[in-house]
This record gives C-alpha cells, structure tokens and sequence, in this order.
C-alpha cells in the first residue's frame, strides 16, 4: 500500500494546537478509500477517517485543532494537543487495522557540558526549529532546576531516569 505518513508538525511555533498536523500522502495509481482507517500514537490517541477518498498524488493534512472537514484537510476536534513534543510513533491502520505506515520522531537530546568533579551534567534539547532549551539533571538523569525558553517558563523532570518529559507553567 502506498498510502504514506508524509510529516508531522508536533511541535509548531507557538501554541502546539493551532499549528499541530499530520501530513499522508498517496502514491496509488488509483484512489484509496480512507473510511475507518485510524491514525494512533503511543499514548492510545485515536483519530478515525470519516468516509474519505485519497487520490493518487494527493495529500491530506490531518489537524488535531477544531475545524470543517474539506478534500485536504480533515480535523480530529480535539481541545488539546495530541503529539508530543519530545518523541512519539504516529501510526497508521487500514480498516483492518493492518499498520499500513508508521512514522517515529525524537527530539535530538545532547550533552553540552561536563561539570567535572560534580555529578551534574548540562543537558540541552534542540529543536527542528532551531529552539534550544538547557537545565542541569544529576548523574542519573533527574533534574536539578526549571529554566526560561524564549519567554515562557518550561520545568523538565524525568519520570525514570533518561526519559525526560516537560510541562509548560
């Protein structure tokens, strides 16, 4: 099947809902019924396809936000953001609920400091925009303090050591 997840926009600038969207893209040599097909995260978040056709070199850009349903642009409803900023798989189902195509992305995490003589590490996360956010965590990973990203107060913490969660104030 040639039904492909094209891109995710998981972490738009702003405000995540307005801009968050998943783009599929068919290369079929004739059109797909899209009718109960589902898009799922890790998390158990269902999206399921209205009756929908997708044609041969189209895309269609699924919204998380509230809107009206037209040929390329369908919208799950929801209130709140879907996919999270840090990584995720975003998958997609046939009405048979056979993964058709799965789409995984992760933030690219680094070390940018080494304070010798201390357990404390520099942590750092950039972006595909470019936005670089900075705390120290403890040798096992836990955080030691909340920072400031472009002007708006962001606190890490770690659920278990090295998988770092975040939550705007």
């Amino acid at each position: 099947m040639e039904v492909k997840i094209y891109d995710v926009i998981y972490n738009p600038k702003g405000v995540d809902l307005p801009g968050e969207y998943v783009i599929i893209g068919s290369k079929e040599e004739k059109p797909v019924c899209l009718h109960h097909w589902v898009l799922k995260d890790l998390a158990g978040h269902i999206y399921v396809f209205p009756d929908t056709m997708i044609n041969p070199g189209q895309e269609i850009k699924i919204w998380t936000k509230v809107g009206t349903n037209d040929q390329n642009n369908l919208y799950w409803n929801r209130r709140h953001p879907v996919w999270n900023n840090l990584s995720d798989i975003v998958f997609l189902k046939d009405e048979n609920g056979q993964t058709v195509d799965q789409y995984k992305y992760t933030t690219k995490f680094f070390n940018i400091e080494l304070c010798m003589g201390t357990d404390w590490t520099k942590f750092g996360v950039a972006t595909e925009d470019g936005r670089v956010w900075l705390t120290n965590t403890d040798s096992v990973g836990y955080l030691g303090d909340e920072i400031n990203m472009n002007g708006s107060e962001v606190s890490f913490w770690f659920d278990e050591p090295h998988i770092p969660q975040y939550q705007p104030f």
